[in-house]
C-alpha cells in the first residue's frame, strides 16, 4: 500500500450500515453482521477505505480481545465488506505467539505481505517475516493460504542442537557432539560433516 494516506479515527462499538454511520449505534457489514473492529482506524488507499480494529468476542466472554485484528473495506465509508483478518490473524496467531514465547521479542523485523496473491481478497494471504534478535540470531516465519496441501513446521537451530516440530505431532531433537561455532572456528576445510 505504497503512498497510502493514514487517517486515524477511533471508534468504539464498531459496525457499519448502508446509511451513514452514527456514534453509539451498531453498524453492520454488507452481510448483515455487526462490524467487529474496535479501537481501530481507517486507511485510505487508491479511492478505497480500509477499516481495521481489534476483534472481540461476544457473550459470556465479555469485552475481551479474541484473535487479533479484523478488516473491512468500503468505497463510500457507509457500506463495509468483511475482509476478515488475513493469513496472520486468521490462520497463524498461535504460531506467532509460540514463536515469540520460545524466542523472545526480536529487535528488528522486516515483513513482506502480499494482498490477494492467491485469493480474491484485499488482505494478506502470503507473508514472509524476517526477524533479528539482540544476540545475533535470526528467524524466518512464512505463511500462505496458497500452500496446498500445506505444512506446519517449526525449526529452531541452536549451537549444539536443532529442534524440529512437524504438524504439531512429533518433536525431534538433533544433538551435536561439538557446537557449530566451535566446529566452524576450528575446521580446516571450511565445512565439515
Amino acid at each position: 500500500m505504497k503512498n497510502a494516506v493514514l487517517a486515524v479515527i477511533f471508534f468504539s462499538g464498531m459496525a457499519a450500515s448502508a446509511a451513514a454511520p452514527e456514534n453509539g449505534k451498531i453498524w453492520y457489514d454488507t452481510a448483515g453482521h455487526p462490524v467487529n473492529a474496535h479501537g481501530g482506524g481507517v486507511l485510505a488507499h487508491e479511492g478505497r477505505y480500509y477499516l481495521y480494529g481489534e476483534h472481540k468476542v461476544y457473550g459470556r466472554a465479555g469485552n475481551k480481545a479474541h484473535v487479533g485484528v479484523h478488516m473491512y473495506s468500503s468505497d463510500d465509508l457507509s457500506t463495509w465488506k468483511d475482509e476478515g483478518g488475513g493469513a496472520l490473524i486468521n490462520q497463524n496467531p498461535h504460531q506467532l505467539d509460540l514463536w515469540q514465547w520460545l524466542c523472545g521479542m526480536p529487535t528488528k523485523v522486516r515483513a513482506f505481505c502480499h494482498e490477494g496473491k492467491w485469493h480474491d481478497v484485499e488482505i494478506e494471504d502470503d507473508v514472509t517475516i524476517y526477524a533479528e534478535y539482540e544476540n545475533g540470531a535470526t528467524g524466518v516465519f512464512v505463511t500462505s493460504t496458497g500452500d496446498f496441501p500445506g505444512s506446519n513446521r517449526l525449526e529452531i537451530t541452536m549451537d549444539k542442537a536443532k529442534l524440529v516440530c512437524e504438524k504439531g505431532e512429533k518433536i525431534t531433537l538433533f544433538e551435536l557432539e561439538e557446537g557449530l561455532t566451535e566446529n566452524i572456528r576450528t575446521c580446516e576445510n571450511g565445512f565439515a560433516s
